[in-house]
């Protein structure tokens, strides 16, 4: 965990120039962000075979990737997860509340330019997925599943996985003139703190189901693809804020019933599980 956030921040101030450039302009954020954004994902993919191939060597890791990287057809269905929960929300909001403030970035661009704005969106999904999840799910996960519950495992990676975030969010949260703006980094906080911990747990209970990393790469891709980008309401601040709140409501919902459904083989049941080959 170390390494990555060594790596992944280091690179980050190494590229925009130490702390003394925290935060940036507005137009900063918006040109330099795609490198910002690359630079962090340094941190996992390295780490993650860094400690891959100290531990298991390279025959072991070899062989580690080719067991979790099996495919079922029935994994693409997980691409629309993200997207089902969001727009479920974006939909219901948009009738109750304002439906300019809550309609998606994707239906608020001219007509022909929505394809291009979907590609890059589902790129930059898959970038952060396949860079990200060789070191959150193809190393650390199942090492801390041989310590501890699956609930246990997803919650606590979900908050090392939230906090790697807030180094560029507070980069990120400038106003026209270069200071924090609060405004800016709040939405950022149940982002991190309440979304990606409790996607996480999602995430990890596939992760024992199907003890392969193409369904998490699908899942994160899915995430990432939707918000910021093609999902994104036109909403700042509080409201924001408020709207990321919902997602984990959403998704504590989810857990709970899938707990509900499955019983002993629910997401919130507290099973200690066994070492994941």
């Amino acid at each position: 965990m170390l390494l990555c956030f060594l790596l992944s921040w280091g690179s980050v101030l190494l590229f925009v120039g130490g702390m003394k450039n925290f935060p940036a302009l507005p137009e900063q954020t918006e040109q330099e962000l795609p490198i910002v954004a690359a630079a962090t994902l340094l941190g996992p993919i390295v780490s993650g075979v860094a400690f891959s191939l100290i531990k298991y060597g390279r025959k072991g890791t070899s062989q580690h990737l080719r067991e979790r990287t099996r495919w079922n057809n029935s994994y693409a269905a997980l691409f629309f997860c993200a997207p089902a929960i969001v727009g479920s929300i974006l939909t219901i909001l948009s009738a109750l509340v304002s439906a300019d403030e809550y309609k998606p970035a994707i239906l608020t661009i001219n007509a022909e330019e929505r394809v291009s704005y979907l590609l890059i969106g589902l790129g930059y999904g898959a970038a952060a997925g396949i860079f990200e999840e060789i070191g959150w799910s193809f190393f650390a996960t199942p090492e801390m599943l041989e310590k501890l519950t699956q609930l246990d495992t997803g919650i606590l990676l979900g908050l090392v996985w939230g906090f790697w975030h807030f180094l560029v969010a507070i980069w990120g949260s400038g106003d026209a003139e270069g200071r924090f703006s609060v405004d800016q980094f709040l939405p950022w906080i149940p982002w991190n703190t309440l979304v990606l911990p409790l996607y996480r747990v999602l995430m990890v209970q596939v992760f024992c189901k199907t003890k392969s990393v193409i369904p998490m790469v699908i899942l994160h891709a899915s995430l990432t693809a939707s918000l910021p980008l093609i999902l994104m309401p036109n909403i700042t601040g509080v409201a924001l804020a408020s709207f990321y709140s919902l997602i984990a409501v959403a998704l504590a919902s989810i857990l709970f019933c899938l707990s509900f459904v499955f019983g002993s083989e629910g997401t919130l049941v507290i099973t200690k599980k066994k070492k994941i080959t």
